[in-house]
């Protein structure tokens, strides 16, 4: 059910908005550090039949096993986010009009291929308009 709310592509009722999508996740990585430095710290093992390396050894794990997949899942809300970002500009650019062609061909290129005064020229052509 964790997974559900954060990586869910499919249009759903109440689906969580990108930014708490991210803030969710992230509560993540910080519950994986705290217990996997509670268990790195103990000064007896978890359970009577282990011995206290192991008890160390599966805080490390753990911990980095956790954070390697809660950095992951970060990346990937944030990639949604993104390319959902991109989407959004480029089919508000394309119902501008053709009076903001500019302004909409600057959301269907890279950043890098237009000039900054191309840039501002297009925003207070947007504004001005």
């Amino acid at each position: 059910m964790y997974c559900w709310q954060v990586f869910c592509v499919d249009p759903i009722q109440h689906q969580l908005p990108f930014r708490r999508r991210t803030v969710y996740v992230s509560a993540g990585l910080v519950l994986n550090l705290l217990l996997g430095v509670l268990l790195m710290t103990r000064s007896t093992p978890m359970a009577p039949l282990d011995s206290l390396s192991d008890t160390h050894l599966g805080g490390l794990l753990l911990l980095g096993v956790g954070e390697i997949v809660t950095v992951t899942e970060i990346a990937y809300v944030v990639r949604q986010w993104s390319a959902y970002n991109r989407r959004r500009l480029a089919r508000q650019g394309a119902s501008a009009g053709s009076r903001d062609t500019r302004t909409a061909a600057r959301f269907r290129t890279e950043p890098a291929s237009i000039s900054p005064a191309e840039a501002v020229r297009a925003d207070a052509d947007r504004i001005g308009s």
